[in-house]
């Protein structure tokens, strides 16, 4: 995403990303949606937008102002998310260790957040990474409750095809023919774009439900802990750096998901 943002702006690669999965599985979505109970379409669409659309302008918005390696750790707020729509809105039991845990990750997050270059000012962008992470949240509990029995891989072509439509017509409005046109540049940063719409978020995602279907909306969310520890080291090897005050928030998220993720001991009756 960031060497895409080189060439296009913000809502082009936003644009790009889903188009593009929108084309690759434009075919197949039509096949499935006959597979597809249509009281369940209504759920694919909020996926699609929820997990796929909105997440992606919010995420190339952020990335204008904000360096990967941070941007990957603000991801990791996506569990905390995960767990607090599950109890607010689907009836998912909570307890005091993971009420821990979401303080923990919420204080860690207000750490990423603070821009200590800027005199500890806020740095809004990184919100708008916050904001996607609780889309995120939501997505990944309307898949495990309402979409438990529909194959991953009808739900991330057919959501494809819901939200693809709106991205085409978003980008249409851009200059992104004259971009491919007039920047040499242009066309390697579209080969970052289409790596990360087909490898980073429609194959990602095709194992994301899988994961959630097989056991829960919050475990498979714990899994988006190891993207920042990617984006860490992509982030080093592209020049970037972290304060330490933002290691110690990272830190504090860790020990937040392992407080949600780990499962109270039960003591066996002789």
């Amino acid at each position: 995403m960031k060497k895409a943002l080189i060439s296009f702006s913000a809502s082009q690669v936003a644009g790009l990303r889903v188009a593009i999965s929108f084309l690759v599985f434009f075919p197949f979505a039509l096949r499935y949606l006959k597979k597809i109970p249509k009281e369940k379409w209504k759920y694919i669409a909020a996926v699609g937008a929820l997990g796929s659309l909105f997440p992606a302008y919010l995420f190339a918005k952020a990335q204008t102002q904000l360096d990967s390696a941070p941007a990957g750790i603000l991801n990791s707020l996506t569990p905390l998310f995960t767990f607090l729509w599950g109890i607010s809105l689907f009836g998912q039991k909570g307890n005091l260790q993971r009420f821990l845990g979401i303080l923990l990750g919420f204080v860690g997050a207000c750490l990423l957040i603070i821009d200590p270059n800027q005199g500890f000012s806020l740095n809004e962008y990184a919100l708008l990474i916050v904001l996607a992470t609780i889309l995120y949240g939501l997505s990944g509990n309307v898949t495990k409750h309402y979409l438990q029995e529909v194959n991953p891989i009808h739900i991330t072509a057919v959501s494809f095809f819901f939200v693809g439509l709106p991205a085409l017509i978003l980008l249409g409005s851009t200059d992104v023919v004259s971009v491919l046109q007039n920047d040499p540049e242009s066309w390697k940063a579209l080969g970052y774009v289409s790596i990360l719409s087909l490898g980073g978020t429609a194959l990602a995602l095709m194992l994301f439900w899988k994961l959630v279907q097989d056991t829960d909306a919050l475990f498979g969310a714990i899994v988006t802990y190891l993207i920042p520890i990617v984006a860490i080291i992509w982030g080093i090897v592209d020049g970037e750096s972290l304060q330490l005050i933002q290691y110690f928030g990272f830190g504090l998220i860790l020990i937040s998901v392992f407080l949600m993720g780990k499962k109270k001991a039960t003591t066996k009756k002789p």
